[in-house]
């Protein structure tokens, strides 16, 4: 069996457990996308923890050890575009409530647990609104976007057909409660 690509998230849309202002985050960066390459819609997500190119038998003990768990729900807000200028990513800044923090700090643990290794820099929850993107004057939202979330899941990252970006599948989730 091949390694995977994954990573967990909470996704952005109402079938992926998030309720809010996604038609907003939709207009939001499609309001940036002369600045960079956007994201797919059904692309956007907020990262929990990026577990990287990971085995078969890893994969499956990091879904048995999430099975284990509880997780509190949780909003978030998110008002501030920002720029890496170092990874081109143009991004929707979000809050960091408790909740959030310890979901992805439990998670990154559990990943070093079934020996999985997984980035140590510190974690700065975001929406990635555009890839390739380029220094400008960004547009805004007029007021902070609210998003709640019921449910996480562990995604596959894997090269789009045509080669120009990539396809994100969730394969597992798991309730906020």
């Amino acid at each position: 069996m091949t390694n995977e690509r994954l990573f967990f998230a909470l996704g952005a849309t109402e079938a992926e457990g998030c309720t809010g202002d996604y038609d907003a985050l939709l207009a939001l960066k499609n309001a940036c996308r002369t600045f960079g390459k956007p994201v797919p819609d059904n692309n956007l997500h907020l990262t929990l923890a990026f577990l990287g190119n990971v085995s078969g038998i890893q994969k499956s003990a990091i879904v048995a050890a999430v099975d284990q768990q509880g997780f509190k729900r949780l909003s978030v807000s998110a008002e501030d575009v920002g720029f890496w200028p170092k990874s081109g990513i143009l991004r929707l800044d979000t809050s960091l409530p408790e909740a959030l923090s310890l979901l992805s700090e439990r998670l990154h643990n559990l990943a070093a647990e079934c020996g999985i290794t997984v980035e140590t820099r510190q974690y700065r929850p975001h929406f990635t609104l555009s890839r390739k993107a380029r220094r400008g004057q960004w547009p805004q939202p007029d007021t902070p976007l609210q998003f709640t979330f019921s449910e996480f899941g562990l995604y596959r990252s894997q090269p789009s057909p045509d080669g120009r970006g990539v396809i994100y599948t969730r394969l597992h989730h798991w309730p906020l409660y």
